[in-house]
């Protein structure tokens, strides 16, 4: 009797503990089970295949001793051959021109800037030590979206060598998001020792304007093509660009775990780039076992995020309402979400010089080589991301289209047939310039939101569009990791938010276009 009245007491103490947790944590359960654990992320990599791969490259190189690690660089370097022609076959086998093959994208732009400085300190007269460039100063041209990894390293150059970066913006057409060539001032633009293209929205953005005004004043065109839809989409930079580059990140195309790759085009800036960039790359030291393990860890953690592994996004809910959210109300998803995206101690993406300035180890060419073999899997994902856009604004009434999406006009959902890439992400914006209200109104339907952190403007920028696109863009769970039911829900959820606004008099969907 006595054991079966500690067994009554103890089952009534456990139910009493979950009749309070109902009861003052109702919405924490309720937004654990309803919310859709699909997040900002497209990541192309399965866990199993990261393990099977990116780790299994990392144990081999630490099964075979550190000895023979150390006595291993004429394969280091073999293996870079093949890599740098998986891409050149991948990028276009018949282009003429030489290929950089770096630890990440970042690496490569960091190198041009430098060549950059050198340039305008030898202008000045100034032939000392190379690696001081006091007083330096350079000019770019470049969008007035500015991507803020490359934006941050600039100004974190200035701070370091004491140089001068200016920008000469290029403001976007409110109307459809497109660069605005024809406001370009040509006196100024001939000043700028630099042309950055640049692309957003996983296309190509068009800038033949801006392409034929550099060739007609000698300016180095560099072209990032990060954001324009994936090297095994159809797109492959303007013929005219000097350099063409591409990322080989955590969610970038080819995914391969980090890296950069730069095609340098048989033009006298891209040789001139060409032998100054390599100078610096070949005398940096080898990436190290150790650091590469704690990169594949942190992508590893972002991949169990972008695909819900073993239901990691339930613990991160629990986090998020523990750390973020407000007790008795639903999980925070947005704000653990932007937490998570601001945590340096877990980013898959190396910001300090140090990081990046240095040579591609073995194990992550192996990785580099092995993202350039999927193709055909990318095909796949760029098919299904076209079906999906065509699919979410399907469930959206069309007049709220352009107030969500102003870039999506007839001509881009053209182009992304035309191009065949893939998105990075998958973008909204809130109409009535509060994104906050949105990405809560999104949180309070159980669909996970975050806003932009990957794009910036200049804190001293006066051009409307660009600080409004920045100021105003969230990114939706990512078109390539929702299944059909999931997009609907978004659509449907986006079509109630707009209605809302209509029914409060906030908004006229009427005057958006």
């Amino acid at each position: 009797m006595e054991s079966m009245g500690t067994l009554i007491g103890i089952m009534a103490s456990v139910c009493a503990v979950v009749l309070w947790l109902i009861t003052f944590h109702k919405r924490f359960f309720i937004s654990l089970v309803k919310t859709n654990k699909v997040t900002a992320y497209g990541v192309y990599t399965e866990w199993g295949e990261a393990c099977r791969t990116h780790f299994w490259f990392l144990i081999k190189g630490l099964l075979r001793g550190k000895q023979q690690q150390q006595s291993s660089e004429s394969e280091r370097e073999a293996l870079e051959l093949q890599v740098k022609e998986a891409f050149h076959q991948q990028f276009d086998p018949n282009q003429d021109g030489n290929i950089l093959i770096t630890h990440s994208c970042r690496s490569i732009f960091y190198y041009v800037i430098r060549s950059l400085l050198n340039n305008a300190k030898q202008r000045n007269g100034n032939n000392g030590n190379d690696d001081s460039q006091q007083q330096a100063k350079i000019r770019i041209c470049l969008p007035s979206v500015h991507f803020g990894s490359f934006y941050r390293l600039l100004r974190g150059m200035e701070k370091s060598m004491g140089c001068s970066i200016e920008f000469y913006e290029v403001d976007f057409r409110s109307q459809d998001w497109t660069l605005d060539q024809d406001s370009v001032d040509e006196n100024e633009f001939k000043k700028c020792d630099l042309l950055l293209c640049q692309h957003f929205y996983g296309l190509p953005m068009k800038q033949e304007k801006l392409v034929k005004l550099a060739k007609k004043y000698n300016i180095p065109i560099l072209e990032d093509c990060v954001q324009s839809g994936s090297l095994f989409g159809t797109y492959r930079g303007y013929p005219d660009s000097d350099i063409v580059m591409y990322s080989g990140g955590l969610d970038k195309t080819p995914p391969c775990f980090g890296g950069g790759f730069g095609f340098f085009r048989n033009t006298p800036w891209g040789n001139d780039m060409f032998q100054y960039c390599s100078a610096i790359h070949n005398v940096l030291p080898v990436d190290t076992w150790q650091s590469r393990f704690m990169t594949c860890v942190n992508i590893m953690l972002h991949i169990m995020i972008a695909k819900n592994s073993f239901g990691f996004n339930n613990l991160m809910g629990l986090v998020s309402y523990v750390w973020v959210s407000e007790r008795g109300d639903y999980i925070n998803w947005y704000a653990m979400s932007l937490k998570v995206r601001k945590a340096k101690a877990i980013t898959p993406f190396q910001h300090n010089e140090s990081g990046f300035l240095r040579k591609p180890s073995t194990y992550q060419l192996q990785s580099m080589f092995h993202g350039l073999s999927k193709q055909n899997q990318l095909r796949q994902v760029a098919e299904h991301e076209r079906n999906g856009r065509e699919l979410l604004l399907s469930t959206i009434p069309s007049q709220y289209h352009h107030a969500l999406f102003p870039w999506l006009t007839p001509q881009a959902m053209t182009d992304y047939k035309k191009y065949q890439g893939v998105s990075e992400f998958t973008w909204v914006v809130s109409p009535i310039s509060d994104r906050m209200h949105l990405c809560q109104f999104l949180n309070d339907h159980f669909i996970v939101s975050l806003i932009n952190t990957t794009w910036e403007a200049c804190e001293k920028t006066k051009l409307p569009v660009g600080k409004y696109i920045n100021e105003n863009l969230i990114y939706l769970p990512n078109l390539n990791e929702m299944d059909e039911n999931q997009i609907v829900k978004v659509g449907k959820v986006l079509t109630l938010y707009c209605q809302d606004l209509e029914a409060a008099d906030e908004y006229d969907f009427g005057k958006a276009k």
